[in-house]
């Protein structure tokens, strides 16, 4: 049973009682797909750490392994970008 309180003029509050509960409930929604994004970068972090134990793969996306052994500077980081 809903309980009405009387404000100082005699409206009743039922009104903002529903404005809290749609407030609650698009708080709810935000926090699960907050919840959602965090749990799918996570997989998506394990996934990529994972395909770059594999050293074809990761001369292709990175191509880090050609600067190894040089000394680093600006020239290698750009000759880095180019390629």
């Amino acid at each position: 049973m809903e309980k009405h309180v009387s404000g100082p003029i005699g409206s009743s509050t039922t009104g903002r009682d529903h404005k809290d509960e749609r407030e609650l409930d698009w708080l709810d929604t935000i926090g699960s797909f907050l919840v959602k994004a965090a749990l799918l970068l996570l997989l998506l972090m394990l996934a990529s750490q994972f395909v770059l134990q594999f050293e074809g793969i990761r001369r292709q996306l990175t191509g880090i392994d050609r600067a190894e052994g040089e000394r680093l500077g600006l020239a290698v980081v750009i000759l880095h970008l180019r390629a």
